[in-house]
């Protein structure tokens, strides 16, 4: 199932639009938050630059806090193109073993921040 994203910035206007930075004009940072939309398929959920407005993902990281669960962390694959979930009930607490496939996440919402290539 793909995920469900909602973009979020700190412009002025309190408007959802990514923050340019750094010496390149095509360098942005994208803040937004997800919510994963179906059962967890192993090897993680598809999250393409393009669903957040970047056309290359450089660095993206995930607050440690979930909306409606404790103890899932989330981390992003960048070859696979990938959110992996770990941890969670029934797992390890250490955050060493992913997700069993199937479990519904339906219900945790995730906030992340992107740095990338922007999107033409």
């Amino acid at each position: 199932m793909p995920l469900t994203i909602t973009r979020t910035g700190f412009s002025p206007s309190g408007g959802q639009r990514p923050i340019r930075s750094g010496t390149a004009s095509d360098l942005t940072m994208v803040m937004g938050q997800f919510t994963f939309t179906g059962t967890y398929v192993s090897g993680g959920e598809t999250l393409a630059p393009s669903a957040i407005g970047l056309k290359e993902i450089l660095f993206m990281t995930f607050d440690g806090g979930m909306t409606g669960v404790s103890g899932i962390r989330c981390n992003y694959d960048y070859a696979t193109r990938t959110v992996k979930a770990y941890g969670g009930s029934g797992v390890t607490a250490a955050f060493d073993r992913e997700v069993p496939h199937g479990t519904s996440l339906t219900w945790a919402t995730v906030r992340f921040i992107a740095f990338g290539r922007a999107a033409s």
